[in-house]
């Protein structure tokens, strides 16, 4: 039996196209939530579109989340501002309107946005 955390790991592969990863055009998969011991999750210019769901709120150990040079749009979700061992956020090279999360860490804003559709204001 395969346990849960890896069959989560194989739909968000699945749903995010991971074996076209050169050229992977997909989308962030609310699957993602089930990947609670994630630490550093990767996945700039990869052609993924669609928003990040909002249950990235949910990777309690998410450290680093770069998801820059994609063509992901939306608002940013509220569950950034949860994550206590977020350090690195990039998001820049997507499409993303609203608030920048002021991060849970140490109150500081780690981000790297760059202003492509919108502006974005800070909490």
């Amino acid at each position: 039996m395969v346990p849960p955390k890896h069959n989560s790991l194989k739909d968000f592969n699945t749903d995010a196209k991971g074996q076209e990863w050169m050229n992977a055009i997909g989308r962030i998969s609310d699957a993602i939530s089930n990947l609670t011991s994630i630490e550093t999750l990767d996945l700039h210019d990869n052609d993924l579109k669609g928003d990040i769901p909002s249950e990235i709120g949910k990777l309690v150990n998410l450290s680093s989340f770069i998801v820059s040079h994609n063509v992901v749009t939306g608002a940013i979700p509220n569950g950034f501002d949860t994550l206590s061992n977020l350090q690195l956020l990039y998001l820049h090279r997507n499409c993303f309107w609203g608030t920048v999360p002021q991060l849970a860490s140490n109150g500081q804003h780690y981000s790297s946005f760059i202003l492509e559709c919108g502006s974005p204001s800070h909490e």
